[in-house]
């Protein structure tokens, strides 16, 4: 599985160029290819597992279309071609979630198989991580462009505006 990196991305001239936003969007669409190859035929495959990939699925596509409008507005260029824009525009993942209120037993780590446990953890870990990377370029952007930290007030504000942003908000392009 294609993990992101922080280190590949020059974040103190992430605001100076598009460049930059066009690498990070491509990590992002490589991870997204990643996490749509996973299914059920995958060893130790459970609903939890596949929930989880879902909402990182699903949380990838919102972080490309913030990236997009983001970039787009701060540089006054698309971010991405036609055929690119097109393309994010159907990765769009609208399914019904795989764990449903019927299942909140499922995850019942007494009845379930190394191989389940160890994929759910994977798969935790991985969106985690890709929330830590969301984090990263949100911390980024608003420490350039909206706030001038100079206290812990303010530090306690953009922290809180960046949680609401990764939990409550979902982006989308038309």
């Amino acid at each position: 599985m294609t993990e992101l990196k922080m280190d590949l991305i020059n974040w103190q001239n992430l605001l100076t160029h598009p460049s930059e936003f066009i690498r990070i969007d491509e990590q992002l669409r490589l991870k997204l290819i990643s996490l749509a190859n996973f299914n059920d035929r995958i060893e130790g495959w459970n609903k939890v597992a596949g929930q989880e990939n879902l909402e990182h699925q699903r949380m990838i596509y919102s972080m490309r279309c913030y990236l997009s409008m983001t970039g787009t507005n701060l540089f006054g260029v698309q971010m991405l071609s036609r055929g690119e824009y097109q393309a994010l525009k159907r990765s769009f993942v609208d399914r019904e979630n795989i764990l449903t209120e019927t299942d909140q037993d499922y995850a019942n780590l007494n009845v379930m198989s190394q191989n389940e446990y160890w994929l759910i953890l994977n798969q935790a870990m991985d969106r985690c991580n890709t929330e830590r990377f969301y984090r990263k370029l949100l911390r980024t952007i608003i420490d350039s462009l909206v706030l001038d930290i100079q206290s812990q007030d303010e530090m306690y504000f953009r922290e809180r505006m960046i949680d609401t942003i990764v939990t409550k908000c979902f982006f989308t392009v038309e």
